[in-house]
């Protein structure tokens, strides 16, 4: 067994037991419930502060994002919209066209 790996065993074996002592145990809790005191009272801070939380700027990130993608979709709409309208003039012209025919063949039909 190499120095490397002799001196990684009795490292890991250490971390152990430090990590399964009661008194490591109870300060891990500790600093978990005092991390969300803290977190809480930021929040309160913030509020009093008039200051946005990261949870109202997620929140707000969340909804821009969501209109972004209805602001896209309105637009791929407008564009199909401009498409069709872009073809109104040649459907009017080929209409006037028929009307023509169709009224130059009834003035033809009047006169025979």
């Amino acid at each position: 067994m190499s120095f490397a790996e002799h001196a990684f065993g009795a490292t890991l074996k250490l971390v152990n037991t430090v990590l399964e002592h009661p008194a490591t145990a109870d300060a891990l809790q500790r600093t978990g419930e005092l991390r969300e005191t803290v977190l809480a009272v930021q929040e309160v801070v913030l509020g009093v502060l008039n200051l946005p939380t990261a949870a109202d700027v997620s929140r707000l990130d969340a909804r821009l994002r969501s209109a972004s993608q209805r602001l896209e979709s309105i637009e791929d709409a407008l564009e199909d919209i401009g498409g069709q309208v872009g073809a109104v003039p040649a459907l009017l012209r080929g209409f006037e066209a028929r009307v023509s025919s169709a009224a130059a063949a009834d003035a033809s039909a009047q006169r025979a």
